[in-house]
């Protein structure tokens, strides 16, 4: 039975949007073994673009040493992403997934007026929570205002830590977002974070967990908001960890011992001194 391009192409999307955390090169390059090139070719931009904003892949602004986000909060258009850091318009190649280029943002693309003041305290405190939880993450906050005047702000935290010599990779990814108009008292903060890690010495083991929260956030100024925002995040993830370091504990403790028997059915320990009294030891004996 032959396979039609469309099912091969769904199953290579499948595949490559679901990579393990730094090894969707490798995915990929595995697939081109096995599928016409032609067919991955064709594939690849629109997968490498969704895969790249899902998992929140980290770049460098050109001519900068700032870290940035490929995501769905900041992008423009196929290739282009707003950084609000540096007000800069980043070029992105998703294949190559490097910045290619920067320009300045035109007015309607930069962080809108109304909600500068809301976002730029709100990632001063999310920048000074991510150096000091995760040392090697990137923290960013964005800023959108509609037609109606409705200001949302996103933050987006993204880790990724591999050694794929050793066998092993991981992602930490976290949203978070709330939607308020000027005057409003507050508003629902709301969002949640997600782990993938991936194990494939001598087997193919990974871990996929996440947790959401919602909780109220004032909003009748740029300091409160920022200071509530950024501590709702900072509440949540420590007892998202706190919880999950204790599952694994109990998963050692508990879990794995109750997958076997300490004694056999009989309740006996095994006498090695005096094996031959087994019926297999009599067995065995014969031979």
């Amino acid at each position: 039975m032959s396979v039609s391009d469309k099912e091969k192409a769904k199953i290579i999307r499948h595949f490559l949007v679901n990579s393990p955390p730094a090894q969707f090169s490798n995915v990929e390059k595995s697939i081109r073994a096995l599928v016409d090139a032609d067919l991955v070719d064709r594939t690849l931009p629109q997968i490498a673009k969704r895969y790249n904003e899902e998992q929140l892949l980290m770049g460098t602004v050109p001519d900068t040493e700032t870290k940035f986000l490929v995501s769905k909060a900041g992008v423009l258009s196929e290739n282009e992403y707003y950084e609000p850091n540096t007000n800069s318009v980043v070029f992105f190649d998703h294949i190559k997934k490097t910045a290619i280029s920067r320009r300045e943002p035109t007015e309607g693309e930069a962080t809108h007026p109304s909600a500068a003041s809301y976002r730029s305290l709100t990632n001063g405190l999310l920048e000074e929570y991510v150096t000091n939880f995760y040392p090697s993450a990137v923290g960013t906050t964005y800023a959108a205002v509609d037609e109606s005047g409705t200001i949302t702000i996103t933050a987006l935290i993204t880790a990724t830590k591999a050694q794929l010599s050793s066998k092993w990779s991981g992602r930490i990814r976290s949203e978070y977002s709330a939607s308020f108009k000027p005057g409003d008292q507050s508003t629902t903060f709301e969002g949640g974070v997600s782990i993938k890690v991936h194990y494939f010495e001598e087997g193919n083991v990974q871990l996929n967990t996440s947790a959401k929260t919602s909780t109220s956030v004032p909003t009748s100024s740029a300091d409160e908001f920022a200071t509530a925002f950024v501590g709702a995040i900072e509440a949540f993830e420590h007892s998202f960890h706190k919880n999950l370091e204790s599952e694994f504990s109990d998963l050692s403790e508990n879990t794995f011992k109750q997958l076997r028997r300490k004694l056999p059915l009989n309740q006996n320990k095994f006498d090695f001194e005096n094996w031959a009294q087994y019926e297999i030891g009599s067995e065995l004996s014969k031979q």
